[in-house]
C-alpha cells in the first residue's frame, strides 16, 4: 500500500515582511529528501511537493496520506529553523503512521510539534463506502 507525504512548498515564503527565495517549506522537501535516501520507508512513501494546502496561518505545513488510513494535516513546522532536525521528526512520525493500521498515532507517541501542531484530521476513503447522498 502506497502511502503519500505531502509537503507545502509555499509555506513560510515570507520573513519579517521580506520575501524569501527559498521558502521554509522549500527548504523542509530539500531535508525530507535528503533523509528520505537512507531512511528504511522510502520504497513505501512517494514524497509529493504541494504548491499550497491552505493553512498559511500555520506555516511549513505537511500531510500523510494512504487509501483506507486517516489523514492527517500537520503545521507550525518551522522550516526555517533547523529544517534536518523537523525533516527528522517528519520521517518518525511517517513510520508511525505507516505502522498503524488505520493511521492514528495516539497522542502521547507523538513527537511536541505533532501534538500542537494538528490541522485536521480526516476520515479514510474507502472504496465500498462512496455513495452519493440524494
Amino acid at each position: 500500500m502506497t502511502h503519500t507525504l505531502f509537503v507545502c512548498t509555499a509555506c513560510a515564503s515570507c520573513q519579517d515582511g521580506q520575501r524569501l527565495e527559498e521558502s521554509g517549506g522549500q527548504r523542509l522537501l530539500k531535508s525530507i529528501g535528503q533523509l528520505h535516501q537512507d531512511w528504511p520507508l522510502q520504497d513505501q512513501f512517494q514524497i509529493q511537493p504541494v504548491k499550497c494546502m491552505g493553512v498559511c496561518h500555520r506555516e511549513c505545513a505537511i500531510a500523510l496520506a494512504c487509501m483506507g488510513k486517516f489523514t492527517y494535516i500537520f503545521g507550525d513546522l518551522q522550516g526555517h529553523e533547523a529544517p534536518l532536525e523537523t525533516a527528522a521528526a517528519v520521517l518518525h512520525y511517517a513510520s508511525q503512521y505507516h505502522d498503524r493500521q488505520n493511521g492514528v498515532v495516539a497522542f502521547g507517541d507523538r513527537d511536541p510539534r505533532f501534538k500542537t501542531g494538528s490541522v485536521a484530521r480526516i476520515p479514510p476513503v474507502v472504496a465500498s463506502s462512496v455513495a452519493m447522498v440524494p
